[in-house]
């Protein structure tokens, strides 16, 4: 409220010395303005140069110096970790290199072991075919074998039953069984 009460008041002075008097008010006015103005304008100006100082001083002979001596520093850093990057680059292109070598080689030895391998794992694949067939013969005759026995067995307890009977019919002729 105190704030809109101060440009109010100019507002009113004015006003009542505008009617009191145009001419002078408008005058008044426009000297005012420009004073104002000039005012605005030297106070811009002086901060301009104030800034300028500063920039200046900022640019003095041994601020460019320290700035170009960091400037040098960094790039003998950066320079360092360049080389210091080239030399692990060499160092992993050499690597590469004998790997790839040790990979041909072992890639020869591996192909001719393969190849032996190969007729190995071959070779047992048939024996295990051969071994497999005459296990499958002796099995068939095996049973065959003991099919004959067993029959003979029987046959042979059948024919001591039968004996044993025609003797007990000829002790015993009232006893058939």
């Amino acid at each position: 409220m105190v704030d809109s009460l101060f440009p109010k008041l100019i507002v009113d002075s004015w006003l009542k010395a505008f009617l009191k008097s145009p001419k002078s008010t408008i005058v008044a006015t426009i000297l005012l303005a420009f004073a104002i103005g000039t005012l605005i304008e030297f106070v811009d100006q002086w901060d301009h140069e104030k800034a300028e100082q500063r920039r200046k001083e900022l640019m003095s002979y041994d601020h460019q110096t320290s700035q170009l001596d960091s400037i040098e520093s960094s790039l003998q850093s950066l320079s360092q970790f360049i080389e210091h990057q080239k030399t692990i680059l060499k160092e992993n292109a050499d690597l590469i290199s004998s790997l790839e070598n040790e990979k041909s080689s072992l890639q020869d030895f591996v192909e001719t072991n393969r190849e032996n391998v190969d007729a190995v794992l071959n070779q047992y694949a048939k024996n295990q075919q051969e071994s497999a067939r005459g296990e499958r013969w002796f099995g068939f005759f095996f049973g065959v074998f003991s099919s004959l026995v067993a029959s003979l067995i029987v046959y042979i307890i059948r024919r001591i039953f039968e004996n044993a009977a025609k003797k007990r019919s000829k002790t015993y002729p009232h006893h058939n069984p």
